[in-house]
């Protein structure tokens, strides 16, 4: 099982990617009023097609991304296989792909955004066109495949479960949040792998722009995330989410000045720690709090609650820690204080 996690390279799309898709299911399970117990269905399949999307995507980024990746010593996992065999891996996948749309039939939005998506991680990867060499149009690309289209998916999924007429405002502030958010996670690995790519001639739109040139737009970009989240916020119309919000802020604060963990939009400084902003909050602070919030009214909600802590426990228990620790030094200052 290890060795099959580290060829999929799934510690590094299950908590980071498929947490907040969640988030935004049991989101609209409270726009749509739709009991918890009876989206579990729902949300397990659809889990199955975001797994078996993400499972393609990162083979087929392996599997195009060999030479490249040779060529500098980066690791590969890929690289053991003959070119025949690589190939294999991401086929078989897309097999399991489509015998999982006719699953879903005849949810026809659903399977709209679900093929967008794949469709997304071909035209990124795959030569000729290999749309991550193209700059912009590639970067719209991968967020589409990774965020925008996995989270109109999940939102088309739930909504055609509960027989809700689709919500527009909904699914645009879901959209855009996603689209957003997702460029903003394409962005910061492409900056980050830019000397690799600069090294190799791999044309990304990392590679093509000056980083500082760009801080403007990455500000304008995270604003408009806000927007959106905000857009989300208010359709759900709790005032547990807002407060969360807030406790999450607290946690940025603690983590800052406790630990020096700079916050940041999308460029990691060097030699230094740093937090991405908003993304434990849609890790876990969101789906967690909607999951307890369920929980007061719909007591099969706890064991959901429980399951996902298992199955995402991460960003969870590290929030916990630091929350713990933080007050913990508080409370002896204050006990020294009175001594």
């Amino acid at each position: 099982m290890a060795t099959i996690g580290k060829t999929i390279r799934a510690t590094e799309w299950w908590e980071y990617k498929i947490g907040p898709l969640l988030g935004m299911g049991y989101a609209t399970t409270f726009v749509t009023k739709m009991p918890l117990i009876e989206a579990v269905p729902v949300l397990l399949t659809t889990l199955a097609g975001l797994v078996i999307g993400a499972v393609f995507a990162s083979l087929i980024n392996d599997v195009t991304d060999v030479d490249d990746d040779v060529a500098v010593g980066k690791k590969n996992r890929m690289a053991g296989f003959s070119e025949r065999i690589r190939w294999l891996f991401p086929m078989g996948c897309v097999v399991v792909g489509v015998v999982f749309g006719f699953f879903i039939y005849p949810d026809l939005l659903s399977l709209f955004f679900y093929a967008l998506a794949w469709l997304s991680f071909i035209l990124y990867s795959v030569p000729p066109i290999r749309l991550k060499t193209k700059g912009g149009i590639g970067v719209l690309c991968c967020a589409g495949g990774e965020s925008l289209f996995p989270a109109l998916f999940v939102a088309a999924r739930l909504t055609y479960a509960a027989e809700w007429p689709v919500p527009f405002w909904w699914f645009l502030a879901i959209g855009v949040w996603a689209l957003t958010f997702g460029l903003r996670a394409i962005l910061w690995h492409q900056f980050r792998d830019r000397e690799n790519d600069l090294m190799t001639n791999t044309s990304t739109f990392a590679t093509r722009i000056v980083p500082e040139r760009f801080r403007p737009a990455a500000i304008g970009l995270f604003m408009v995330e806000l927007v959106a989240v905000a857009g989300v916020l208010l359709q759900m119309n709790l005032i547990i989410a807002w407060l969360v919000l807030l406790v999450y802020s607290m946690l940025v604060f603690i983590r800052y000045k406790r630990y020096a963990n700079i916050p940041i939009i999308l460029f990691t400084p060097e030699n230094a720690h740093w937090q991405v902003m908003m993304a434990d909050f849609y890790q876990a602070f969101l789906p967690v709090s909607l999951l307890i919030l369920a929980g007061l009214s719909q007591p099969w909600a706890w064991w959901i609650l429980l399951v996902h802590i298992i199955f995402f426990p991460n960003t969870v228990l590290i929030a916990v820690r630091d929350y713990l620790l933080a007050f913990l030094a508080l409370y002896q200052k204050l006990r020294q204080s009175f001594t």
